[in-house]
């Protein structure tokens, strides 16, 4: 059981370290200055600063983990949301790789079939009942990278360079046109 813990430690320490990465690639590249945070964002970090405040002590410290893991799931959620809402806005998806969305899939389902495959091991299922979190994290994953992929390979699927449909939409450029 200590190893399950660890591993999760690990892949904990490894996200900050490339969040980390990815905030200082912001800072650097001048992000800040574009965009300022939205108030929802403010709230949250304000949320954030303040759980940080509290000591992990006795029967608090696991409410507390607890806590901070359906503030997980509530980012996730969130993170999701405007990538899908701004597809469908732009009704495309051109721009926007793919190539994360199917390794996004494929980690969502491995830790579900993982969280699955322990229950059956053990034949106690309420290791799902008992870990919430993981459980819905995956499936979150897996249901929002399915409704991206059918945005980017069935609603809104580019359109073959030199296709008459191509050309209709301007996306040939013309230089094939004979006039």
């Amino acid at each position: 059981m200590h190893q399950k813990y660890a591993a999760g430690v690990l892949f904990c320490l490894h996200a900050l370290l490339l969040s980390s990465v990815t905030v200082g690639q912001i800072a650097y590249y001048d992000g800040f200055a574009k965009q300022k945070p939205s108030r929802p964002a403010r709230y949250g970090l304000g949320a954030r600063a303040l759980c940080s405040r509290h000591r992990y002590r006795g029967p608090r410290s696991t409410t507390n983990l607890y806590a901070r893991s359906y503030c997980k799931m509530a980012v996730t959620f969130c993170k999701y949301l405007p990538q899908l809402l701004l597809n469908y806005r732009r009704r495309s998806t051109v721009g926007w790789p793919i190539d994360n969305i199917l390794l996004d899939f494929t980690g969502g389902a491995l830790s579900t079939l993982q969280l699955i495959l322990d229950c059956a091991n053990q034949n106690d299922w309420s290791g799902i009942s008992g870990d919430v979190v993981k459980f819905g994290l995956g499936v979150t994953s897996m249901v929002f990278d399915v409704l991206f992929l059918v945005q980017h390979y069935v609603l809104y699927r580019p359109v073959p360079a030199g296709t008459s449909e191509a050309l209709l939409d301007g996306v040939d450029g013309g230089e094939d046109l004979v006039v």
